[in-house]
């Protein structure tokens, strides 16, 4: 999506803003507007609010089945919780030429197979909740991120180090992270002259979305394709419910209109891809 919840989430960059360090040498890591984050050394630190039980309790299973790229956590206090600092950079546009390539987009496909595996089965305990979604998961569903976009994606030099800003993860069809992958990524949506470029043809973004699928497994293009309009049109729902009952960030994402540009990217799907 173009500007999205996806995109309103907090990046964990490595572009620390010096000038706001506070008197304990936290420095602000730049990159997004929901949380506000701080680094030092080899710290992070994020304000503690509703899900982070939730999302720590992700990481545990994560970390126990040694899934790559997970946030390590240090510890926590009552207001904060404490990550160990991830190194490599987001992909912001524009993009890198490293992330341009079918190895890139294999690491990408490899990485979400193996932590769907992973999360398979999970559910949360000790009455710890998301931020938006079904309390339990009901049959086919699993943690989805919330916020697969490349901006929470970490590499150096196209290698994948990392994968943040897990705030916005729900109990939800599997197939949702992979749509979403895809969506940004091959791009299925419009594309950009600072992604791919905007002169980018359709047969090379199936290329691309081929590369991903064959390295995630057991899905054909159709289904994600279809899967993908469905999971806009769950989204649009979702999030102007969501934003009704005054639930935040939701209500910030419709106020910056982010619900047409939902139903523009739905349409352009449905238009270039399926009834192509």
């Amino acid at each position: 999506m173009g500007t999205s919840p996806l995109n309103a989430g907090v990046s964990l960059t490595n572009k620390p803003a010096s000038e706001d360090t506070d008197e304990e040498g936290w420095q602000p890591l730049s990159g997004g507007t929901v949380n506000n984050v701080r680094r030092k050394g080899d710290v992070v630190r994020r304000p503690w609010n509703p899900q982070s039980e939730a999302i720590l309790q992700v990481f545990r299973r994560l970390g126990d089945r040694r899934v790559q790229g997970i946030p390590q956590i240090l510890g926590r206090t009552r207001d904060f919780v404490e990550l160990r600092y991830i190194e490599g950079a987001p992909v912001l546009r524009p993009w890198p030429a490293e992330v341009k390539t079918d190895a890139w987009l294999k690491q990408l496909g490899n990485w979400l197979a193996v932590y769907h595996q992973a999360i398979e089965g999970f559910e949360l305990r000790n009455g710890a909740r998301f931020i938006w979604g079904p309390d339990t998961p009901a049959a086919g569903m699993i943690v989805c991120h919330g916020d697969l976009g490349p901006w929470n994606f970490l590499h150096v030099a196209g290698n994948l180090t990392g994968v943040i800003d897990w705030d916005l993860a729900y109990f939800g069809p599997a197939l949702d992270n992979l749509a979403h992958l895809a969506t940004e990524m091959v791009p299925l949506r419009e594309p950009r002259k600072d992604n791919m470029g905007k002169d980018i043809s359709r047969s090379q973004r199936m290329h691309r979305l081929e590369v991903l699928l064959d390295a995630f497994g057991n899905v054909n293009p159709s289904e994600l394709l279809q899967h993908t309009v469905d999971w806009y049109q769950r989204l649009i729902e979702e999030t102007e419910s969501y934003a009704q009952r005054g639930v935040a960030p939701f209500d910030d994402f419709v106020k910056r209109g982010f619900l047409e540009e939902y139903a523009a990217d739905c349409h352009y799907i449905q238009e270039v891809w399926i009834d192509h």
